[in-house]
């Protein structure tokens, strides 16, 4: 027998036509290194496939109890990678997916879109969770949202699309809670001659490259951390092999953030000076950017460079900088253990005082509660 065949075996199921399950296996596969065998199936395994290969362990995403009991009677250690079952009886490990649909409505509230839509989701189970989480945080901000019909996301032309485009008021938001189906419905909003991002704005989830960039324009996607989602799963499967304790419920990975691309990009706005000057405070603005560097850097009065910003984007160039800097707040919060005032430093905001006063005027709470919030759901 070789060197690898004497390693424990790990099945990992992975269905390989999406990024979400491609990009957890690089996650299991960076945990495991050399102490197990990653033996990969593309179907979801019967019992006598995990017993025949003598497996100690089975990662992979369990889409229904009857899986379940497959698994379970196998007589093996089983972490379960998808969000489909509320209640799994075996170990999970899952994106925090309320917290996905959060962060979209951030993402379209910064970038300025005022009314905003979703797909019908009330029976998708997981995707409800994400565009529960998406409504829930626009009705915080004092922001209603339109449920859309279904056809507008499925694939193939329906002859009720263009009436239920033209009918949304724009410019709009839309979220959808995974790439594929924003993907047929931005194609059907490009079709319809509508302008992305100046009527129709999307954002999806799992941000799948080869999809999101292959499209035109761009999609705009949130990373839900699906290799964090993969080595955790691992790491737990580890865990259970050396002490045959099955954590109680679901472990909940933070979300990366967002990838933003074309589909939302405010710098591909029909003036390009201030297209420029949106880019520039970007790159800037967590740097301690003034209002009155941006009016140096491009020549322009502080009185017309407010009166342009305005009229195009309905906001002032401090409360673009500010934007930026609370986005960034937002995800430090969110993914890292970083002090507040470490948070508040690498955001350029003159000291942790001013952050939090900045903070709780555009999120409500403080630095500290907010973070407690997102990691609690």
């Amino acid at each position: 027998m070789g060197r690898f065949g004497r390693l424990p075996t790990v099945l990992v199921y992975c269905a390989m036509d999406y990024g979400y399950y491609r990009d957890a296996l690089a996650g299991i596969a960076k945990y495991a290194g050399r102490k197990w065998r990653i033996l990969i199936t593309t179907d979801f395994p019967s019992a006598n496939h995990l017993k025949g290969h003598h497996a100690v362990g089975f990662i992979g995403p369990i889409t229904s109890p009857e899986r379940e009991d497959i698994v379970r009677n196998a007589g093996i250690p089983g972490v379960n990678i998808s969000s489909h079952l509320k209640t799994p009886r075996t170990a999970a490990v899952r994106p925090n997916n309320p917290v996905i649909g959060e962060i979209a409505a951030d993402h379209l509230i910064d970038r300025g879109y005022r009314h905003f839509a979703v797909t019908d989701t009330s029976d998708k189970g997981y995707e409800n969770d994400r565009v529960r989480g998406f409504v829930d945080r626009l009705a915080a901000q004092g922001y209603a949202c339109t449920v859309l019909p279904r056809h507008l996301s499925e694939q193939g032309d329906d002859p009720r699309d263009p009436k239920a485009l033209a009918a949304l008021v724009k410019p709009v938001g839309i979220f959808m809670p995974h790439d594929r189906a924003a993907i047929r419905m931005l194609s059907k909003v490009v079709d319809a001659n509508f302008n992305v991002p100046g009527d129709f704005a999307f954002v999806g989830v799992d941000n799948d490259v080869a999809f999101c960039t292959a499209t035109l324009p761009n999609l705009t996607s949130i990373d839900p951390g699906s290799d964090i989602v993969g080595f955790k799963a691992a790491q737990v499967l580890d865990e259970m092999l050396a002490n045959k304790r099955q954590p109680r419920a679901p472990i909940l990975i933070a979300p990366r953030g967002v990838i933003a691309r074309e589909s939302t990009d405010l710098a591909k706005l029909n003036d390009p000076e201030i297209a420029g000057i949106v880019r520039y405070i970007r790159e800037h603005a967590c740097q301690g950017l003034a209002v009155k560097a941006v009016s140096e850097q491009f020549a322009m009065s502080r009185r017309t460079l407010e009166r342009r910003f305005n009229q195009l984007l309905g906001r002032s160039v401090l409360d673009e900088i500010r934007r930026v800097q609370i986005e960034h707040a937002r995800e430090l919060l969110t993914q890292t253990d970083l002090k507040i005032e470490t948070v508040s430093s690498r955001c350029g905001f003159e000291d942790f005082r001013c952050l939090i006063r900045q903070f709780r005027k555009h999120e409500g709470v403080p630095p500290g509660t907010f973070r407690r919030m997102r990691r609690m759901k």
